[in-house]
């Protein structure tokens, strides 16, 4: 019985040991791919990603960061390493993030961050960089494009609709909507936020109540500024009478149809 009890001792200890052994070693394996990225050893590339976006007041809209990480043994970055990621602009939170890992191309892995980011502010507010806050060694700024939000505060919703097909794939752009108000408008102009995507109408586009209408821009304006990733909310520019009004359009994506492969291509070929 005595020998018994002394074996249980012995296992109990040899399984405490052994556990002991496996965390300890975990945590250094953890620390040690921190300090590779934190170091550059695992090299991290974002894509040039342009984010103009008019959200809904009060409420958070969840973004696609796209990037590649150069695959070696090192290890490579993982929701494990990271203790929380902030952007270069304290207006704009990130409330929430998931990191996605995808395909592998030649020595890059393709990966997407998916960022759910609130606005603390009535402004259109900028950030232009990723940082992300690493566990227990510090932190790493990274240039992602631009992020560029507005809350829909000064849009109106309550005289024009979509209605049926609303397409959208850059260069070209259609939409139908029809008037619900009493009062006719008058299309100006589509653009977004920043003005880096703009058309306007030679002759102003007329709509009367509840008469669908349809328009194609056949080409956007511009301005020279290469992204890889757009994510855009058109903006219709319009007038009853002589004033001027906003109305925010559901956002469209330009840039991510092509396959993983294409996509990290996309970015080693940017940031060369």
């Amino acid at each position: 019985m005595r020998r018994r009890q002394i074996l249980y001792v012995v296992l109990s200890v040899v399984i405490i040991i052994t556990t002991l052994i496996f965390v300890i070693n975990y945590k250094f394996n953890q620390t040690d791919k921190e300090v590779a990225i934190y170091n550059n050893q695992v090299e991290l590339l974002f894509g040039k990603n342009f984010i103009s976006h008019v959200m809904d007041d009060g409420q958070s809209m969840t973004f696609n960061i796209f990037g590649v990480q150069k695959v070696t043994d090192q290890g490579s970055l993982t929701m494990d390493l990271i203790a929380s990621m902030e952007l270069d602009n304290p207006q704009l939170e990130i409330v929430n993030y998931d990191l996605s890992l995808g395909e592998t191309y030649e020595e890059y892995q393709f990966f997407n961050i998916l960022t759910k980011i609130k606005i603390d502010s009535d402004d259109i507010e900028e950030a232009n960089n990723l940082i992300i806050n690493f566990k227990s060694n510090g932190k790493k700024t990274y240039d992602i494009g631009k992020i560029i939000l507005k809350n829909n505060k000064g849009y109106t919703n309550g005289r024009i609709q979509p209605k049926g097909e609303y397409t959208v794939g850059y260069p070209d752009f259609s939409l139908d909507f029809k008037l619900i108000s009493d009062q006719n408008v008058s299309i100006t102009k589509v653009a977004d936020l920043t003005g880096l995507f703009s058309h306007e109408f030679d002759e102003q586009i007329q709509i009367t109540k509840d008469e669908p209408k349809h328009f194609d821009v056949s080409s956007f304006k511009v301005e020279k500024e290469n992204f890889d990733f757009y994510t855009v909310t058109p903006i219709l520019h319009y007038k009853v009478g002589k004033k001027e009004y906003l109305y925010n359009l559901p956002s469209v994506l330009y840039g991510i149809m092509g396959s993983e492969i294409e996509l990290i291509k996309r970015i080693i070929d940017a940031n060369e």
